[in-house]
C-alpha cells in the first residue's frame, strides 16, 4: 500500500483478527489504496531495495505471529493452550501492579471469543479458568485478568511455549 505523505497506516493485530469484520484501517480517511497484480509487485520490490526489505520483513513477523498461533492450537491440553494465550496476551496486553507485582491483562477478549481463539468450548475454556483461580495463580473477571505473581514461570520457556 502507498500513502501520502503524512498518512499513516494501521493494521489490527493477527492474533484477534478474526473476530472483527475487518482487518485494515487507514487513518486520516483520506487515505488512498492502490491494488497492484503480482507482476507489478515483483516490478516495484525489485526497483526499491529498502522497500523490498520492509515489505518481507512485515511479511516474516506476520508468517511467524501465525506459526506461533498454529503451535498453540495444536496443543492438545485446553490448559497448556490456555496457559500459552495468558502468556501471548500478558506480553501484549498486561502491565504489573506496582503494589502486587501482579500482571494485570485487559483482554481484547471475552470468554466466549477467547474459546474460539484457543479453538475450544467454553465450558471447557471456562472450567479450565477455574481449575487455575482455584490453584490461586490467576483472577479472571470478564475481560480483566490477572496473574499472580510468578504464577506462570514454571511454564515458560520461549516463545510461549510451555516447559515439561
Amino acid at each position: 500500500f502507498l500513502l501520502n505523505a503524512g498518512q499513516t497506516f494501521i493494521e489490527d493485530n493477527t492474533s484477534v483478527r478474526d473476530f472483527y469484520n475487518y482487518y485494515l484501517e487507514s487513518i486520516p480517511s483520506k487515505t488512498t489504496v492502490y491494488i497492484f497484480d503480482l507482476t507489478d509487485t515483483h516490478k516495484i520490490l525489485s526497483k526499491n531495495p529498502s522497500f523490498r526489505q520492509d515489505f518481507y520483513r512485515i511479511w516474516i513477523e506476520k508468517y511467524n505471529l501465525l506459526d506461533k498461533r498454529i503451535r498453540v492450537i495444536h496443543q492438545k491440553s485446553i490448559q497448556t493452550r490456555l496457559i500459552q494465550v495468558l502468556l501471548e496476551f500478558q506480553e501484549n496486553y498486561g502491565y504489573t501492579c506496582p503494589d502486587t507485582k501482579d500482571t494485570i491483562i485487559n483482554s481484547p477478549l471475552n470468554q466466549e471469543e477467547l474459546a474460539g481463539y484457543l479453538r475450544s468450548s467454553r465450558v471447557s475454556v471456562n472450567n479450565t479458568i477455574q481449575a487455575l483461580k482455584y490453584k490461586l495463580l490467576l483472577d479472571y473477571d470478564k475481560k480483566r485478568i490477572v496473574l499472580k505473581k510468578h504464577s506462570f514461570s514454571n511454564y515458560v520457556c520461549d516463545n510461549y511455549s510451555i516447559c515439561s
